[in-house]
């Protein structure tokens, strides 16, 4: 605090330090290492000045860490991590062979998983939005866990229950180095921040919700570095279109609110809930359909690639005017509602013989302010509703909304084709494109409401003829 920071700047009393920092100095010396950093003492706690300006510091302070010790094991500072741990019970097991040798066995570990975002975190770290890019930054990690001890670097990972050799090997190389070191190529690189980088992060939680883009500035500021691009609220300029084909991951989402307080609506840190690319299927390749014709994000604070005060892409490329209609009838794959595309005065489905998912990230409120109809939809799938009606809504965090009607008009633009590998000799494509709505109080721009996904062999027909349009969304 800046309070005491004079008194601190002499001496810190130990008995005043938490547990864990006590463990973790008594760690530190018995390394030989006698500087640690704790980013509590080291950052003003009152001083936003000094949070700015040393979060854009990150990159170099987990970098240049001789070891980052990680206390895994407590939800708290007070609770310390040197602290007895839980046995690993060995039980002999006896065999109906009197020959065969005894054998024993013991309670396994269930190990964190940074591929399953699914996965039901045991070690409170790993949960933490804030903790991944220090993982990640890492040259060598030092975890102590509930039930054992973890070690990685750039050579490889240890555990003492001895199942590393079992591990997925991929799960753990972890070092920016071999993910946008020296030797990876651009293309690799944009590859791994798209299929590698925004899942796993967006998996993770944060309190606050505006440090979605500061607690991966560091991670950034090494792409950054290998890359020479711009840095667009967690997208890369020069691969701007592949990476607006993000769409919210599963089925089910628990939370369905895009705050466009704190990134553009493009941007998938716009929205509260883990991001993916593909479906989570690695692509065979990209071609794009749009082009980008200007992007600029403009930052709020002194770091550069932390927290937006604004931004907007200017695109070009086919658009399709259609609306949004909710099928009582039919295949719904999960919370996906149907673009049919308007023609005169008539209206047909965009699907036509294809599947057509429309993933919305935006919430979208109907004229009499409830949600009947996306319920409707959701019960001929046998899913739950997405959304209550506003009344039931907990702290106004359904506040960002945008008004449609029952067949609301939105607009299509065809982002690019992805490729990927079906069966064992063919290959399926899907079209992307940008669902987009009428931006509120500026009717010249747009709003992303989410992504469209189309599947066909021939990925042309939907977009064949249609104009080519320039749209600014923000």
């Amino acid at each position: 605090m800046t309070t005491n920071l004079t008194s601190l700047e002499r001496d810190v009393p130990w008995e005043t330090l938490p547990k864990t920092f006590q463990d973790a100095i008594r760690v530190s010396l018995e390394l030989g290492i006698s500087i640690i950093w704790i980013d509590s003492l080291c950052i003003l706690q009152d001083s936003r000045e000094d949070w700015e300006e040393q979060a854009a510091l990150m990159a170099d302070v987990y970098r240049n860490a001789v070891v980052v010790i990680a206390a895994n094991s407590g939800s708290g500072a007070h609770e310390g991590f040197l602290n007895p741990r839980e046995g690993l019970v060995d039980e002999c097991i006896v065999l109906p062979d009197p020959g065969a040798p005894e054998l024993y066995a013991r309670t396994a570990i269930h190990h964190y998983n940074e591929n399953n975002t699914d996965y039901d975190f045991e070690e409170t770290l790993s949960e933490r939005g804030w903790t991944y890019q220090e993982r990640l930054l890492a040259r060598r990690y030092l975890s102590f866990n509930k039930k054992e001890l973890h070690w990685e670097c750039e050579s490889g990972w240890n555990c003492e229950c001895g199942q590393s050799e079992w591990m997925d090997t991929l799960d753990h190389e972890f070092s920016l180095r071999k993910l946008c070191g020296p030797g990876i190529r651009k293309d690799e690189a944009y590859g791994t921040w798209r299929d590698v980088i925004v899942p796993r992060y967006s998996s993770r939680k944060l309190t606050v919700a505006s440090d979605k883009l500061p607690a991966l500035s560091a991670v950034a500021q090494v792409f950054m570095d290998h890359l020479q691009d711009t840095y667009l609220a967690g997208i890369w300029k020069d691969n701007l279109i592949e990476s607006l084909c993000w769409e919210p991951k599963g089925w089910k989402h628990e939370a369905r609110i895009s705050k466009l307080d704190i990134a553009p609506s493009w941007s998938w840190t716009s929205f509260l809930g883990c991001s993916q690319y593909g479906g989570g299927i690695e692509p065979l390749g990209f071609t794009p359909y749009s082009e980008c014709l200007e992007a600029e994000c403009e930052p709020s604070g002194k770091n550069k690639l932390g927290e937006v005060k604004s931004g907007f892409v200017t695109l070009r490329g086919p658009l399709v005017k259609a609306f949004i209609g909710f099928p009582t009838s039919g295949v719904n794959h999960g919370p996906s509602i149907g673009l049919w595309r308007t023609d005169g005065d008539d209206g047909y489905p965009l699907m036509s013989d294809r599947m057509c998912i429309f993933n919305n990230d935006t919430p979208l409120q109907l004229e009499d302010g409830t949600m009947d109809a996306v319920r409707s939809v959701m019960s001929t799938a046998n899913m739950e509703p997405l959304w209550e009606s506003s009344d039931g809504d907990p702290e106004g965090a359904m506040a960002e909304r945008v008004a449609v009607n029952t067949f609301a008009p939105v607009w299509c633009l065809h982002l690019g084709v992805r490729k990927h590998a079906y069966g064992e000799d063919g290959y399926t494509y899907w079209s992307y494109a940008l669902v987009l709505g009428n931006a509120p109080g500026n009717p010249e721009c747009f709003i992303r409401l989410g992504i469209s996904r189309i599947k066909s062999k021939h990925h042309f027909g939907v977009f064949e003829g249609s104009e080519v349009a320039e749209v600014t969304i923000i």
